[in-house]
């Protein structure tokens, strides 16, 4: 019985907490150690330790990362089981370590520990809400809990049934929302900004309506008072990264990669996405100069995310801007290299198996379009329709679909409407991933204008499709979408 044990998360500890959100990952050691020797007793510092540990292994995968935070996890909660159960920071933080332990096991494959994980951070986040309603940090943690199991993929929702796990994304992203709002100036809850604002962010990209835009990150990504402030640290630059990604604003996410790179390539801690991002953005101007950071992932990262889908941009950029002898042999090594754990990869592995070269035009107003680069993206896929170089059935199924695209991000509905139901028609039997998004884009199109029933019907269309590409992102979305109209 650890009688005297403490929970205090004071200045040391948000200092503490702030400088593992910044990867200053020595630095967050160094407070630890500080607060360790002024007040051995607090658990929090084993709690903060356990989380350093989790970013360390979460950015680069290593093994002793990885070992380092399973031991200071089951130190941590040890200690916390044992102190004072009228404390609500006792089964948040208890809640907040099983968050980490679900993912560093599914990271390691070790689903079935991932899942029961999970389980025991949901039961303490709504044990300690049950206790705690007016307890502000809840917030967070419901958040993260109803974002977690609401996107769950309906090939997996036996699980949840299994573990009895309920959420809902919209519910979350506003739990979310209310906890961004009050650790953005408050000095209480300040620590915890970078953090909020990035699942915040996340949540905002990858389930919210297409077409929505929040008015918060607006305002937080456009000030140049947090800009300034949050330049170094990358996970800050990142999540406004991947705003700007989401909103197709190409010359907005190269400028703030760029902002980031001097503490990117000086900090021994990296998040090495960042270099897939920067290949990304460049790849989306059709500039060669994306291999450099496609090159630098591939022979940086001690990971295996990713790996497949760098090869395969890198054949692509090529094959764009220099022919197609040039992408092959990046697309002979996908077989032998990574895994297929996220979409990317899959589709990379998928293109490599096919052996089918893509279509040059197709592949460079695609890229275009990705970028916000609209007026060029359909300049190029009208002239290849218009000089034949659209042949195979699959080709054409995707031209459908891209000149939907492109009308639609135009603002020119009436036109994107019927390329959406051509390609939603010619392409419901087959496994590409054009139904599915073209039924979504329309699903939040006849949201926004308030046809609900419509916007059901292409909803549950997407969960009744059979397709292989990008089918975890797009049903997703889709629940999400079914959610908000309930």
């Amino acid at each position: 019985m650890l009688a005297s044990a403490s929970i205090e998360t004071n200045s040391n500890c948000k200092a503490a907490y702030k400088a593992v959100l910044s990867l200053r990952l020595n630095l967050a050691h160094t407070i630890l150690n500080k607060e360790s020797k002024a007040n051995p007793n607090n658990v929090v510092v084993d709690c903060i330790r356990t989380y350093a540990y989790f970013m360390e292994y979460a950015i680069s995968s290593k093994k002793e990362a990885f070992d380092n935070f399973e031991y200071f996890l089951d130190k941590s909660i040890d200690k916390l089981e044992d102190e004072d159960e009228n404390n609500p920071y006792r089964l948040y933080y208890i809640s907040d370590l099983y968050i980490e332990s679900a993912f560093a096991n599914a990271m390691e494959s070790n689903f079935i520990t991932a899942a029961f994980d999970y389980r025991k951070a949901y039961n303490a986040v709504y044990d300690n809400y049950e206790l705690y309603p007016n307890f502000i940090l809840n917030k967070k943690s419901l958040g993260v809990m109803n974002i977690g199991v609401g996107s769950v993929p309906k090939s997996y929702t036996w699980i949840l049934n299994l573990l009895n796990l309920s959420g809902d994304i919209n519910t979350g992203y506003k739990q979310l929302e209310d906890m961004l709002n009050l650790s953005i100036d408050n000095s209480d809850y300040n620590y915890l900004f970078v953090e909020t604002l990035m699942m915040y962010s996340f949540t905002q990209g990858s389930y919210t309506n297409a077409s929505s835009r929040s008015e918060l990150l607006d305002k937080i990504y456009s000030d140049s008072i947090y800009v300034n402030k949050y330049k170094d640290n990358q996970f800050f630059m990142f999540s406004k990264s991947s705003f700007h990604s989401h909103s197709n604003n190409n010359e907005k996410l190269i400028e703030s990669l760029s902002l980031v790179q001097e503490e990117y390539t000086s900090n021994q801690y990296k998040l090495y996405y960042l270099d897939y991002m920067y290949g990304e953005a460049l790849l989306h101007k059709l500039d060669i100069n994306s291999l450099k950071y496609y090159d630098r992932y591939i022979n940086s990262f001690t990971g295996t995310n990713y790996i497949r889908a760098c090869l395969q941009k890198s054949a692509w950029i090529n094959l764009v801007t220099k022919g197609e002898k040039y992408y092959q042999p990046y697309m002979q090594q996908i077989i032998d290299k990574g895994t297929d754990l996220v979409d990317a990869d899959k589709l990379a592995l998928k293109e490599a198996e096919s052996g089918i070269v893509p279509n040059a035009y197709l592949l460079k107003s695609r890229m275009l379009f990705d970028g916000g680069y609209y007026i060029k993206a359909d300049s190029i896929i009208s002239l290849a329709n218009t000089n034949g170089k659209i042949i195979t059935f699959k080709d054409k199924l995707e031209y459908t679909y891209r000149r939907g695209r492109i009308y639609d991000e135009w603002g020119k509905f009436d036109k994107a409407e019927l390329y959406y139901k051509k390609c939603i028609k010619e392409a419901k039997d087959y496994p590409y991933f054009y139904a599915a998004k073209s039924a979504l884009e329309l699903g939040y199109y006849y949201e926004n204008i308030g046809n609900t029933a419509q916007a059901k019907k292409m909803y549950e269309l997407i969960l009744d499709l059979d397709f292989d590409e990008y089918q975890n992102s797009i049903t997703q979305k889709a629940k999400s979408g079914l959610s908000r109209l309930e």
